[in-house]
């Protein structure tokens, strides 16, 4: 049968970090790591360039970002080359794969200003890669699909839990 889920995304909280579009000084920023298909859950399209997919959190993937479009136009000048451009997020090169469309957010009020995968985390803040191992706070958000209760949704939801909670 099929899943009472249209999506399943997650996200760790915003993570402040050394920003800078260019090799110069860095400024602070707000980063969200984010799953694959997080910016596409929200029927979000990219104002430039493309969203994040699910190949772009797979380990070893290149280091991508999306930037929001106020870093697009305050900070980097609408640039209408800026997908393929690098910025360094704590002195590592992450490319821009995409603007995010003018007033996203995510599922939240903190407003990002970047959003990389959360394959990537280790890289910008540090430490062992993440892996089904590593223990990462992450918010869970699924959206119901067409015909789905929200009974369905946490019993399917809850046996993803246990099934994890049992792997490790």
């Amino acid at each position: 049968a099929a899943g009472s889920l249209a999506g399943c995304v997650a996200c760790h909280d915003d993570a402040s970090i050394g920003f800078a579009p260019d090799t110069e000084t860095p400024t602070t920023t707000s980063v969200m790591f984010v799953t694959g298909g997080y910016l596409g859950n929200w029927n979000n399209r990219a104002a430039r360039g493309r969203l994040l997919t699910p190949e772009d959190d797979a380990p070893g993937a290149a280091p991508v970002v999306v930037i929001s479009y106020n870093v697009w136009t305050r900070t980097l000048s609408s640039d209408p080359a800026i997908v393929g451009r690098t910025i360094w997020l704590n002195g590592r090169r992450f490319t821009v794969v995409g603007v995010a469309a003018r007033g996203f957010s995510g599922m939240n009020d903190s407003s990002p200003t970047i959003w990389a995968p959360v394959a990537s985390y280790h890289l910008a803040v540090g430490g062992p890669a993440v892996d089904r191992n590593t223990a990462l706070m992450v918010n869970v958000v699924a959206r119901l699909g067409t015909g789905g209760s929200r009974a369905q949704a946490q019993a399917e939801l809850s046996a993803v839990a246990t099934s994890m909670a049992n792997t490790r």
